[in-house]
């Protein structure tokens, strides 16, 4: 049957298969009115039969209109191929579509009225086809635009009745819908596919461009609605690249690039995703408030950078935060990144920190503040400070956890940074200081713990179990060498000078100042090492003030002795000053200048008459020495002198290889001086060359001696020998045991190790 022009007609077929939209099979049949300027040609290509309805094609040429419900297609000309199910098409039944070609600038709208939603769609050539499944797949040719009014989040709240959306390719675009639900009950789930040249962009409701996406490939999936507007009400989108061509995404301050995206709504969540894959990079502009490594209160806006080597899933709040009223710190994106991943700060040109791991996850507020982030497996972390002169640090961990915490007002935003690893692989922080205008050189100091804190905008880092921090020096005079100091403890607290604040005015130099010890720690030099329950130690000045039960200040040798020799002072609390880190200051902080103490004990070692030797252990009968004193007053060791006064006691002992240490004698004074053979030779270098007690008016120095007793105004000791002197004029008295005699003189003379005793003017006690 051939009608020649001005046609009209209707057909009653599913909605959504004459227009180019892909069907519902689920849907009830609706009329279809269909009219062209030009001829019109139906067709019977196949006859009914018991088991098959006639198969019919219709021909419609020139001005073709298509109206189903509220969507219109127009086009230059339009094949329809169906079955009809009832006797005859034109009788009215219910037709079965199988295929649908429109040609010429077609193009499809659709109209909800409740909402007032819009949408259209252009194409130069249109193919629908019915599957074997009861489905319809539509094939758009010649460059596809889609445009509809809302967002790319789909229905779903109001923010959805503002903006609108258009999607454009220059290469083929396909349209799915599937034949039946995938629940029952469910809604129709259909699908867009738009290749080569894929531009989707979207504007919000005053016309301002808030999302561009750019890719090869871009797929909307979404279900059928079922209002008769014909929009797909999309929940998802992905965009899929090439070997040497890239998805591109930009978005309200952020811009994203990637070999594939997903763009996911969930509304029950009020949530929307977009996951990067295949090395994602996402940046977020204009961002502030954290810095990993310092104060961020004076920080400029700055440009976070996000890179990965597999994906990146970031997360809004579907709901705008405009609407949410969020409190400030209350997360609105997230993201999570895996394997490679790398954070950077970018502040002008200047990076100011970069975090490295495998993994990682981030908070962000509404104003894309970072407040949160989490990284795991070998995380470093590095940056300064927003001035160029401050110092630099580098985190490395297995874990990281860092917060953002706000002071009172906005201008202070500090960083609350947790740095974790474990026995065999500590974490580690190293802090730089840059060369200072004075003359000190640049410093590098390593903090090592199980776990680290990094706290109030990077003015405290606190170690935690096995925790050790080595302090750099500065170079020496002779070799150019650079000195350390390492302190041990269970906890470690390092505090360095806050950098500028808001006002410009500086705390400091950009330094470490001063460390804490908590915990069994121990502070070692070169030469010396210091060690107590707590030590505090002041980089600036030098002085180490170390508590304990007791402390110690050991002065380190290296003895060719099977059991460990070292001199050593022992109090309560020791105070030990070494040489400070002032400016241009070249001294290694090695042996301190001073050490002192409120009552405790002082003991040395040395191996008698090997002065000369190189190693004690050549001399099989080398003698060694202990000296030991003990003073309830103050204690203060000098360079190479020390004293002690308040109920002093000097011992000396001595034993031979292989033999247990004997008491070779005892002295009790008010008040002892020490000198230092600190030239000596030998693997005991510090040992005491000279000693000097004296008693008081109304109680003379005691000495106490397995072979004699005396008492004195003065005693000097220098080696084995000690003289009994009495320069206030009262004689020295003296009890011998072998023989047993009583005598004074007016000095004496006697030798610890050989027990001989030489007296000046002697003359028997009178009874």
């Amino acid at each position: 049957m051939t009608l020649l022009g001005d046609v009209a007609g209707r057909l009653l077929a599913r909605s959504g298969a004459l227009t180019p939209q892909g069907g519902d099979s689920s849907a009830a049949p609706t009329p279809a009115e269909f009219s062209c300027a030009g001829a019109a040609e139906l067709i019977e290509l196949r006859a009914a039969s018991r088991r098959q309805a006639a198969q019919w094609l219709l021909t419609l040429a020139d001005d073709v209109v298509m109206q189903q419900g509220a969507v219109t297609m127009r086009c230059a000309s339009l094949e329809v191929e169906f079955r009809a199910v009832g006797a005859e098409a034109v009788s009215g039944a219910p037709v079965e579509i199988l295929r649908v070609v429109a040609d010429g600038d077609v193009v499809v709208r659709g109209r909800d009225d409740a909402t007032a939603d819009t949408w259209s769609l252009r194409t130069t050539r249109s193919t629908t086809v019915r599957d074997t499944k009861g489905g319809y797949d539509v094939t758009l040719e010649g460059g596809t635009v889609l445009k509809f009014s809302g967002t790319l989040r789909g229905r779903g709240g109001p923010e959805n009745e503002r903006g609108r959306v258009e999607i454009r390719c220059t290469g083929p675009a396909t349209i799915h819908t599937d034949a039946e639900p995938a629940q029952r009950g469910a809604p129709v789930r259909s699908r867009i596919t738009f290749r080569d040249d894929v531009v989707a962009r979207q504007w919000n409701a005053d016309d301002t461009l808030v999302t561009e996406i750019r890719a090869p490939e871009v797929m909307l999936l979404g279900n059928r609605g079922r209002t008769g507007d014909g929009r797909l009400d999309a929940d998802t989108l992905t965009a899929t690249g090439t070997a040497t061509e890239r998805v591109h995404v930009m978005r309200e301050r952020v811009t994203a690039t990637a070999h594939a995206i997903t763009w996911r709504v969930l509304r029950d969540a009020d949530i929307e995703r977009l996951l990067l894959s295949g090395r994602p990079a996402v940046r977020f502009d204009d961002t502030g408030g954290m810095n990993l490594v310092s104060d961020a209160g004076a920080a400029q806006e700055g440009t976070l950078l996000l890179d990965a080597a597999e994906r990146i899933e970031i997360t809004w709040r579907h709901t705008p935060a405009a609407e949410l009223k969020l409190p400030p710190g209350e997360p609105y994106v997230t993201a999570l990144a895996r394997e490679d991943v790398v954070v950077r700060r970018i502040v002008g040109e200047r990076e100011t920190y970069r975090m490295e791991s495998q993994a990682l996850d981030t908070a962000l507020g509404a104003d894309l503040q970072p407040s949160a982030f989490r990284a795991y497996d070998r995380v470093v972390v590095s940056g300064h400070g927003e001035r160029p002169d401050d110092r630099r640090v580098e985190l490395r961990g297995d874990r990281l956890s860092a917060t953002r915490v706000a002071g009172e007002t906005t201008e202070w935003v500090r960083t609350d940074l947790i740095v974790f690893g474990q026995a065999g692989a500590l974490a580690t922080a190293t802090i730089h200081e840059p060369e200072r205008g004075d003359g000190r050189p640049a410093a590098k100091h390593l903090v090592r713990a199980e776990q680290l804190r990094y706290e109030k905008g990077g003015t405290l880092v606190t170690a935690k179990r096995n925790a050790e921090i080595v302090i750099d020096g500065v170079a020496t005079d002779g070799d150019g060498k650079r000195s350390q100091v390492r302190v041990r403890a269970r906890e470690l607290l390092a505090y360095l000078n806050a950098p500028a604040n808001t006002s410009g005015h500086r705390a400091g130099a950009p330094e470490l100042v001063r460390i804490e010890g908590r915990d069994g720690v121990t502070l070692e030099t070169t030469s010396y090492r210091v060690t107590g329950k707590t030590v505090s130690y002041d980089r600036i000045s030098g002085i180490a003030i170390a508590r304990g039960r007791p402390a110690r200040g050991i002065l380190r040798h290296a003895v060719a002795d099977p059991v460990a020799l070292e001199s050593f002072i022992a109090s309560e609390e020791i105070r030990v000053e070494f040489a400070p880190t002032a400016a241009g200051a070249r001294a290694p902080p090695g042996r301190p200048r001073r050490v002192t103490c409120q009552g405790g004990m002082l003991r040395y070692y040395q191996f008698a008459g090997t002065e000369d030797t190189a190693d004690a252990a050549a001399d099989p009968g080398a003698r060694l020495a202990r000296f030991t004193l003990r003073a309830k007053g103050p204690i203060e060791v000098l360079g190479e002198t020390a004293s002690a006064q308040d109920d002093v006691e000097i011992v000396w002992e001595t034993r031979r290889r292989g033999e247990r240490l004997q008491q070779d004698a005892r002295l009790i004074c008010d008040r002892a001086e020490l000198e230092f053979a600190a030239d000596a030779t030998g693997p005991a270098r510090d040992h005491i060359r000279r000693a000097v007690a004296t008693g008081s008016r109304s109680r003379p120095a005691q000495l106490y001696s397995p072979n004699l007793d005396a008492t004195a105004d003065r005693v000097e000791s220098q080696g084995p020998w000690i003289d009994l002197l009495s320069p206030w004029g009262r004689r020295v008295y003296v009890r011998r045991r072998r023989p047993e005699e009583s005598f004074t003189c007016e000095k004496g003379r006697y030798n610890y190790v050989t027990q001989e005793f030489e007296a000046t003017r002697a003359r028997a006690e009178e009874r």
